[in-house]
């Protein structure tokens, strides 16, 4: 576990030295990662009762 706060600290330390540009430009990408694994799992959740919505409520039992 003491690997955990070593990452932390470099990752802050190594964005740090970045110029704005490039950290902005990081920070972009990240977030519109970030909003699309967050929408695909929504939909995903979403879509979930359509898929299963013919199993019987006793299915497994």
């Amino acid at each position: 576990m003491p690997v955990i706060p070593y990452i932390l600290v470099s990752l802050i330390s190594g964005l740090g030295k970045l110029d704005f540009t490039a950290a902005k430009g990081i920070f972009i990408k990240g977030g519109i990662v970030l909003l699309s694994l967050w929408m695909l799992t929504i939909v995903v959740f979403d879509l979930d009762s359509f898929w299963f919505s013919q199993l019987g409520v006793s299915f497994f039992f």
